[in-house]
């Protein structure tokens, strides 16, 4: 059971219990307004203020009520302290302690609230009126609840030193058990009315005070009443003079309460050595961590390093051989044609176009190396700027007129300049070229956004790709498409992917054959989904 609906059963006991004493007052039914002869009679205005407190609890429960709710419940609160102050006011101003209720037909009812009532009712419907309030971690209503409750528990402790004895005595009260039972749960209900604040906030914590207060306060509310309830039978059965009750009713709490707080002091002392071990144990991963980081630091550096020097020899060792299989294939095209002849011209012709292609490849895998290994220098960039002069580098290399270029304006990105610039050069080429074969190329870059993330994209109408195989688009040599029917060298779209990544990013593209495609990229954790617009 929540709290919330803890407390709805509380405050509907209240109405239903107030309202059927009042019913008992009103048709002369005494079997409802007094349980027993012996556990007295709860009184009209006692019946009407339960009633009324009970309405004011069910409208303010829920931690933001309605308007008509909230007006309810703090004018029956209202009403019930009111109620309160005249009983108190009645000795002090000499009115008649037997005055009168109207009820709606007319019948009069006497007046009797006990005084113990008025201070319990006045203390519950302040609760009530304030319930909402909080100064400083500290809530009003918690203090008056627990002077509504302090009360009830008096009147119920004497009810059981009474009557719940092996010794025939006289019973005595000063309020109706029913009433002392409805006030305790009243005052039990405000408390945890609003459990997030206050002291409540503290009780209900995992924190080692929230449960030191969840063991110690049962015990130091069950204890002294069990034991006084001892020591009295004690005194009854003629074990001591009645004197000495006191002293050994003391002495007890201090026994019992001594072994709670050795006890509470020693579950305290093994917390602090649990929590000493784990802050050890916690400094001890730290250390062994950071021992490991700069271990995989160091590894790191020196596959860095080696990634440096193959780099170096990739480029200079390896471009040497081409360049002098490529220099001397010219040669023997030029010097010899006649020995070579057609044939053996055309054989060397395409030797010659394998170690270029060569070497497109390796500065492609440079290029690739290079984007992995720069330092990232994140700043705001004009994406919509950089798109542009991109594009106009690509057409005027392809010297193309026709391609209808869409760029969004506006657009900016927190990236490094010359990596988004790379990234948006492969991609706008492969648009470029993907697009060479409709009949009215089209181009398109622009953005999504939703809740703060932002989701750039390139759009084409060019031949697109079937989807089955988009898992294999950023891969190294990957091609979807033929090296005869286009050109490229399958580095591209793994160091667009590498430019993303390395920005916290995600790159994904959605396309259909001969449909066009659209690739999706972001430079941080966000995403949007691209079929919200």
């Amino acid at each position: 059971m929540t709290k919330e609906r803890l407390v709805a059963g509380i405050a509907v006991t209240a109405i239903v219990v107030g309202a059927a004493v009042l019913v008992s007052w009103w048709l002369s039914l005494p079997g409802l307004k007094t349980l027993h002869p012996v556990l007295g009679g709860m009184s009209p205005y006692a019946a009407f203020c339960f009633v009324l407190t009970g309405v004011a609890l069910w409208s303010l429960r829920a931690s933001s009520p309605g308007l008509v709710k909230r007006w309810a419940g703090h004018s029956s609160a209202a009403i019930v302290v009111l109620i309160a102050l005249l009983a108190l006011a009645s000795p002090v101003f000499g009115w008649a302690p037997g005055g009168v209720l109207e009820t709606g037909v007319g019948r009069i009812l006497p007046v009797a609230l006990p005084v113990a009532s008025a201070i319990a009712f006045l203390s519950l419907g302040a609760g009530l009126l304030l319930l909402n309030v909080e100064v400083r971690g500290w809530r009003p209503t918690e203090f008056l609840a627990f002077i509504a409750m302090l009360l009830a528990l008096l009147a119920l402790i004497a009810f059981a030193y009474n009557f719940i004895s092996i010794f025939p005595v006289p019973a005595r009260r000063a309020l109706a058990f029913h009433s002392v039972a409805l006030l305790v749960g009243m005052a039990f209900a405000l408390l945890i009315a609003r459990p997030e604040g206050g002291l409540m906030r503290l009780a209900t914590g995992d924190s080692a005070a929230g449960i030191m207060v969840r063991g110690l306060l049962p015990a130091a509310l069950a204890i002294p009443v069990l034991l006084g309830w001892l020591v009295t039978e004690g005194q009854r059965a003629g074990w001591y003079p009645p004197g000495l009750s006191l002293s050994y009713y003391a002495m007890s709490n201090l026994v019992v309460f001594s072994g709670l707080i050795l006890h509470t002091a020693f579950q305290l002392h093994r917390t602090d050595t649990l929590r000493h071990r784990a802050e050890e144990r916690i400094h001890l991963l730290n250390a062994e961590l950071e021992e490991r980081v700069a271990q995989r630091t160091a590894e790191l550096e020196a596959a860095n390093k080696e990634l440096e020097a193959f780099s170096y020899s990739v480029s200079h060792d390896l471009r040497a051989p081409l360049r002098a299989i490529d220099g001397f294939s010219r040669i023997l095209v030029d010097d010899y044609p006649d020995q070579l002849g057609v044939e053996g011209a055309g054989h060397l012709q395409r030797v010659r176009l394998a170690t270029q292609r060569m070497g497109e490849l390796i500065d492609a895998l440079l290029s690739l190396s290079r984007v992995s290994r720069s330092d990232l220098r994140r700043t705001t960039v004009d994406l919509s700027r950089l798109a542009r002069t991109v594009a106009a580098e690509i057409r005027q290399r392809d010297n193309d007129v026709a391609t209808a270029l869409t760029i969004e304006p506006g657009l900016n990105a927190d990236a490094d300049p010359s990596l988004l610039e790379a990234a948006l050069e492969n991609l706008l080429s492969n648009a470029w070229k993907f697009t060479r074969r409709s009949p009215s190329p089209q181009i398109q870059i622009g953005a999504l956004r939703e809740n703060g993330a932002v989701t750039y994209f390139v759009r084409d109408n060019g031949v697109g790709f079937d989807m089955t195989y988009a898992h294999k688009l950023f891969g190294a040599f990957q091609r979807l498409h033929g090296q005869a029917e286009f050109g490229g060298t399958g580095i591209g779209l793994a160091t667009v992917q590498r430019i993303v990544h390395r920005h916290g990013g995600q790159i994904w593209a959605e396309a259909a054959l001969n449909q066009g495609a659209t690739f999706f990229f972001t430079l941080g954790p966000g995403r949007v989904d691209p079929h919200r617009r």
